[in-house]
């Protein structure tokens, strides 16, 4: 992209390589886009480490027709159902509030126990 603007007329291919193993997960074949905004839908089915490689044909452009140009992205596949693995706020949060939760029940208790020792106080009517 030049100054911010679209390539327009590419052929765009993906590669999706999971990082650890070097393994071709998926391979998009050459598609051609009328201009360089493009958005890939794609469902993983492992959760794993990935690297996309994005490969784009300039159409009209000698240079870039013979050699396209190629860029790689690192994308990290969680569990969606695992919210506390990699939210360290969210995990710290968590452990102090369970932490004020056991501070205040054991101030309660010590205060419950320490009331049942004292005697009563009577009021004269």
């Amino acid at each position: 992209m030049k100054d911010g603007d679209n390539i327009y007329n590419v052929d765009v291919s993906f590669v999706i390589k999971n990082r650890d193993s070097g393994n071709v997960e998926e391979q998009l074949p050459y598609k051609f886009y009328e201009f360089s905004d493009i958005t890939l839908p794609y469902n993983f089915q492992k959760i794993a480490n990935y690297v996309i490689a994005v490969e784009t044909r300039v159409n009209g452009d000698p240079k870039y027709q013979a050699n396209p140009l190629v860029t790689d992205f690192d994308i990290s596949v969680k569990d969606p159902n695992d919210i506390l693995s990699d939210n360290p706020p969210l995990t710290g949060g968590v452990g102090v509030g369970l932490a004020i939760a056991v501070i205040a029940s054991i101030l309660y208790l010590k205060k419950k126990r320490s009331s049942k020792g004292r005697p009563e106080e009577s009021s004269l009517q």
